[in-house]
């Protein structure tokens, strides 16, 4: 009965329109102003730990952080440092650090910062090199959805690293070298490509340029408000 329909990715609104029988409605991405990001692009540090980006309201289990522990104790011979911003659940914290020492990782290099406010999230995250977005397709949901994580990343000028989502496929194929796809829980697959941004940084440049492009002339609220 209603009578305006949007959807925040291409698949949720094919999953309205055969679900209710609707027309397939129109996608309003979520994504962020232009003005929320810095004003200009940081350059790569080439002699700096890689660094890796997630942000949440809450951390937890089951978000994927495990996948990238994983993948962090299988480049031991990288410096690559892992931040993550939000509020962990109780005892999350330790059972992380106590899961990365089990994996024979260092958990200094594991950064825990407090939750921002989101007029603040592109600024801080255009400090790192990757933005992780590891979804997992636990309902349909997850699956299907597209979090304000990828289009933050990508104004920040972040490379991507994501999991293979129904929904994240889906843009992923957009951002050529701006990012790539892993298997959730394939963690050897996950290293292999942040090995390639540690070890190249001329490519890691390279995708986070094209990250901030994107960001400057496709996925941002000043363009994707117009629909």
């Amino acid at each position: 009965d209603c009578c305006y329909v949007t959807a925040a990715s291409a698949g949720i609104g094919a999953a309205y329109a055969a679900k209710y029988g609707i027309a397939k409605p129109t996608t309003v991405l979520n994504v962020f102003p232009r003005s929320e990001r810095p004003l200009a692009f940081r350059e790569t540090n080439a002699k700096a730990p890689l660094k890796l980006h997630w942000f949440s309201q809450t951390i937890g289990g089951d978000r994927g952080l495990e996948d990238v522990i994983g993948a962090m104790a299988m480049l031991q011979d990288c410096k690559v440092e892992l931040h993550l911003r939000g509020r962990c659940v109780f005892g999350y914290h330790e059972e992380l650090l106590r899961f990365a020492k089990k994996q024979g990782m260092d958990p200094v290099t594991i950064k825990f910062s407090p939750p921002a406010v989101s007029e603040e999230i592109i600024r801080l995250s255009a400090e790192y090199d990757v933005g992780l977005a590891l979804e997992k397709a636990g309902s349909s949901n997850r699956d299907l959805c597209l979090t304000n994580k990828m289009f933050s990343y990508l104004l920040a000028g972040n490379a991507v690293a994501a999991s293979s989502t129904t929904g994240q496929k889906a843009i992923m194929q957009k951002l050529g070298p701006a990012g790539f796809l892993y298997e959730p829980g394939d963690c050897e697959a996950l290293a292999r490509g942040l090995r390639v941004w540690h070890d190249d940084r001329v490519q890691l440049e390279r995708a986070r340029r094209m990250a901030w492009s994107l960001g400057t002339n496709t996925f941002n609220w000043d363009l994707e408000k117009k629909k």
